[in-house]
C-alpha cells in the first residue's frame, strides 16, 4: 500500500520510468545522428565566430578562471554582450575537448536536442497525453526543420540547454 505523501518513482518522471525515457533517449539519438548527418562537418558560422572561435574566454579560461564567465558585470559578459555564464562555460568545456573541429560541438547539439525531445514525453504524458501521442509529438519536435538552426548553429546550444533545464 502506498501512502498517500509517496510518490511512485514512474510518477515522478511523468509517467514514464527511467529505463524506458533511456531508451527512448537512444533511439532519438540514434535517429536525430542519421537525420542531422549532412549538417555535422559543417564550418562555425554566424555568431560561432564572435561566441566561440574568437572568444578568448572561451579558448582559454586562464584569461581570468572560470570565475571570470560568473561576473554578469565582467570582460566575458561584455565580449558577448549577453551574460550567460551556462553557455559559455560549455563552449569553453568543448573548446578544451574538440578544439577547432566542429564535429564534436554538432554532435553534442545533436544530443542535447535528442534529450530535449526525450524529455518532452513526460511531460506530455504529465499534461495528461496518452503515451503514442506524446511520443508522436515529440518525435516532430526532434525532426521538424525548424529545429535545424538549434541543431547545427553552435551558439545555438544555449537555446537548447535552456530548454533542456526547463523541460527537465
Amino acid at each position: 500500500m502506498v501512502g498517500a505523501g509517496h510518490v511512485e518513482a514512474g510518477d515522478r518522471a511523468g509517467g514514464i520510468d527511467g529505463r524506458r525515457l533511456a531508451l527512448l533517449y537512444a533511439a532519438f539519438a540514434a535517429l536525430a545522428l542519421a537525420v542531422y548527418a549532412p549538417s555535422l562537418r559543417g564550418e562555425f558560422l554566424s555568431d560561432d565566430l564572435g561566441y566561440v572561435v574568437a572568444n578568448p574566454w572561451v579558448r582559454g579560461l586562464a584569461l581570468g578562471s572560470p570565475w571570470s564567465l560568473l561576473d554578469p558585470f565582467g570582460e566575458a559578459a561584455a565580449y558577448v554582450a549577453n551574460w550567460a555564464p551556462v553557455h559559455l562555460f560549455a563552449h569553453a568545456l568543448e573548446w578544451r575537448i574538440f578544439g577547432a573541429d566542429t564535429l564534436g560541438w554538432r554532435v553534442v547539439n545533436v544530443l542535447v536536442h535528442a534529450g530535449v525531445a526525450a524529455l518532452l514525453v513526460p511531460v506530455f504524458l504529465r499534461a495528461g497525453v496518452s503515451a503514442v501521442p506524446a511520443a508522436l509529438a515529440a518525435l516532430l519536435f526532434l525532426l521538424h526543420p525548424a529545429s535545424v538552426e538549434v541543431v547545427a548553429w553552435i551558439t545555438q546550444l544555449k537555446t537548447l540547454l535552456c530548454l533542456a533545464f526547463g523541460v527537465g
